[in-house]
């Protein structure tokens, strides 16, 4: 639905609702207080990806209706765990799927969605991957997607973020001997080109 590299000036599409953004070699670049919204899509069920440092809390924001009610599902390099907060009436609420990140590499990419009362967040660094368990939120109704960063790390850096409509549930998969939430935008995207390598797609079944 949309994709923004960053790598111009124009940031027409977003709207600052916490401190000041700014474009900066080809990055959204934002510091304590960042809570910055994609202005033009506003959905229920949608799947949003950034890439961004892992020195820094990073956070995608989901279902934004105004800056005391969204879902944020966010990385916190402090405590070493990725988790979701269904934030209401400017209240952080309980911890959501927490899960402990004990190790990751500098450069990360986070993967956020909402479907229905259904919520949850992969974190990857290329070479490991942790994920939430499907968390139920209260807020359900359509709202925007965006960026975020609260009180950890000086300033966070954010690159291609991409937005696309989604619907799953509470479906799981056997990863490594533990059950996984499952999250598909429903659309196949082949790895951007030029590939380092070769692949391969699979179509699987899930039951």
């Amino acid at each position: 639905m949309f994709e923004d590299r960053f790598e111009g000036t124009d940031a027409s599409a977003w709207k600052d609702y916490g401190t000041p953004t700014n474009r900066k070699d080809g990055r959204l670049v934002g510091a304590k207080g960042m809570v910055t919204i994609l202005e033009k899509i506003s959905d229920s069920d949608l799947m949003a990806s950034a890439e961004a440092n892992s020195d820094a809390e990073a956070g995608i924001i989901l279902r934004f209706h105004d800056a005391g009610n969204y879902v944020v599902a966010l990385y916190s390099p402090s405590l070493k765990s990725i988790f979701l907060h269904d934030r209401k009436n400017g209240q952080w609420g309980e911890q959501l799927g927490k899960v402990a990140v004990p190790e990751i590499g500098p450069d990360i990419r986070l993967t956020a969605a909402v479907s229905g009362d259904y919520a949850a967040l992969i974190i990857t660094d290329g070479k490991k991957t942790y994920y939430t368990p499907t968390v139920k939120v209260g807020n359900t109704t359509a709202g925007k997607a965006g960026l975020w960063l609260y009180q950890i790390g000086e300033r966070q850096q954010f690159d291609n973020f991409e937005v696309s409509r989604t619907k799953f549930g509470p479906t799981l998969r056997k990863v490594k001997g533990q059950a996984r939430s499952l999250i598909s935008s429903g659309e196949y995207k082949a790895p951007r080109l030029p590939s380092p390598q070769d692949w391969v797609l699979v179509l699987e079944r899930a039951k």
